[in-house]
């Protein structure tokens, strides 16, 4: 990682200088640049949450370049919403940034989605008591199989389509299943192939989130992340140097790279 240069913002808005700090992906053998711009003021996680998500979208777009070589193209597309009933986690950040986003949307859609999400908790919190009949701890597979059995569409899907695609969680981004689409559909035998990537970004930003707050690494379902009561809200989320936090992010990064079993892949 270098610390490239200082700059300052393009927007009439803009105030100040920051810096662009610049890392290199390896995966696969293709070496992708990536800048990050974080300015010289102090902000919050959550602020580093579009960062993580082009991040995201660069190893994704890897990966989807290197199904398509193999003869294997990834089966998610506009249209398709098989997985939108599959447990979303949250990181806090995540939910810190999703609901400003939210805020600024239509007040229409705002309300649906609230009430859906409400919804979906009762439902949910109804339903609970499988997770304990699994055992103390179960384990990710466990989960998503209790969540798929309760049938809840995610609270932003409209009409088939995902009202805040750009602003879409780490976990969808993440998310990709090769062969036919149809396969998604549990109403069709059959599996998907789940395309595992290299490393998580969401796990990541979790582990970020909790070294700052010196705290456990947690993720909220999706439907209770936008209804639950957020002590730490906006306006009281503490602030960080950009710079280090930024560093920090990308180091993390590079670290749950290095412990992948999968040796095509590294971050220097």
């Amino acid at each position: 990682m270098t610390l490239l240069e200082t700059f300052k913002p393009t927007d009439s808005a803009g105030t100040g200088v920051g810096q662009l700090i610049k890392t290199t992906f390896v995966i696969s053998g293709q070496s992708i640049d990536f800048c990050l711009k974080v300015p010289d003021e102090p902000i919050q996680i959550s602020d580093l949450v579009p960062a993580a998500q082009a991040i995201a979208e660069k190893v994704c777009a890897v990966t989807v370049e290197r199904q398509k070589q193999q003869d294997s193209p990834i089966a998610c597309h506009k249209g398709c919403s098989a997985c939108c009933n599959y447990l979303v986690a949250l990181s806090r950040p995540e939910i810190a940034y999703i609901r400003q986003k939210l805020s600024q949307m239509d007040a229409g859609y705002q309300h649906s989605v609230l009430k859906s999400s409400v919804e979906s908790a009762r439902k949910i919190l109804h339903n609970s008591s499988p997770i304990h009949e699994i055992s103390q701890q179960p384990t990710p597979e466990q989960l998503s199989r209790w969540y798929a059995s309760l049938n809840l569409s995610c609270p932003f899907l409209v009409n088939g389509i995902c009202g805040i695609y750009e602003h879409r969680p780490l976990a969808c981004r993440e998310h990709l299943a090769a062969g036919h689409s149809n396969l998604c559909d549990n109403s069709h035998p059959g599996q998907p192939e789940i395309i595992e990537s290299p490393f998580s970004i969401l796990e990541a930003l979790g582990q970020l989130d909790a070294e700052l707050n010196q705290s456990d690494i947690e993720a909220v379902i999706l439907p209770l992340a936008l209804i639950e009561t957020n002590d730490n809200d906006e306006q009281t989320e503490p602030k960080w140097n950009a710079v280090q936090l930024a560093y920090r992010l990308l180091e993390i990064i590079k670290k749950k790279n290095a412990n992948t079993t999968k040796p095509s892949y590294e971050i220097r």
